[in-house]
């Protein structure tokens, strides 16, 4: 499961919000992270109970920065619709930009 650190004790362990919506307690030996836990920090974790175990860091901003991947085919094909467009007006470079990107919408839409 996924999460993010509310709250940090270097001595005792940690509270984790899982994606889950629920509160997991982690012990300090569970942490895996090279650098010590903080507040705010994304993490993968085994949940039992109400604990966490096995508290790994993970990059927060890839998690929020990730579409689905329709939405992700969805924008390129709109932005290739407006350089197509933008094309009429100055021919060359927004061709060529929407041919890229035509190819890679297409190419993450068969995936």
């Amino acid at each position: 499961m996924q999460g993010q650190v509310l709250e940090v004790d270097t001595q005792k362990g940690g509270l984790i919000l899982g994606d889950d919506g629920n509160r997991y307690e982690f012990p300090v030996t569970e942490w895996r992270g090279d650098s010590p836990p903080a507040a705010g920090m994304g993490v993968d974790f085994l949940a039992s109970d109400e604990r966490a175990r096995q508290v790994y860091p993970v990059a927060r901003s890839s998690r929020l920065l990730s579409l689905p991947q329709a939405s992700n085919s969805v924008l390129l094909g709109w932005i290739g619709i407006g350089c197509l467009l933008l094309g009429f007006v100055i021919p060359i470079l927004p061709t060529i930009a929407a041919f890229i990107l035509g190819m890679i919408g297409a190419d993450s839409a068969k995936r």
